[in-house]
């Protein structure tokens, strides 16, 4: 799991890859997105074997979508393979990323850029009014 900074009300978006690593068992994963112990979204996959001629492969994983809560949020990925099949199989994980719509929030200098910027426009519209 890891836990990263998060706006609450905004989306953010999950994306990862998996592979087998070994064995020929079925295999899959959860993968869930937390405020606390709180599921805020969640996803599971049946991660698939290779093809014919293939020994290695990597998948890209169900997208997770799911809006913030708090402060924090922790994603989770949860080996869910189970069943006498599933002995001895291993997967990986890797690429994982998080984007998200965050709202900018202007600096306080873009402000005061700002301000003087219109104090400008002001006293140039101002000179020429008085010719």
């Amino acid at each position: 799991s890891q836990t990263f900074d998060t706006v609450a009300g905004q989306s953010y978006t999950v994306n990862y890859f998996v592979t087998a690593q070994q064995g020929a068992g079925p295999q899959s994963t959860l993968v869930e997105a937390l405020n606390g112990a709180t599921v805020l979204g969640s996803v599971t996959e049946s991660i698939p074997g290779f093809g014919a001629g293939e020994s290695f492969h990597w998948f890209a994983g169900p997208s997770l979508t799911f809006s913030a809560t708090g402060s924090s949020s922790t994603l989770r990925f949860t080996d869910t393979s189970n069943g006498g099949a599933a002995a001895g199989t291993n997967w990986a994980l890797d690429g994982v990323t998080v984007s998200g719509q965050v709202a900018a929030i202007p600096e306080p200098s873009t402000y005061g850029l700002m301000l003087a910027g219109l104090g400008v426009l002001g006293f140039v519209a101002r000179r020429k009014n008085k010719t």
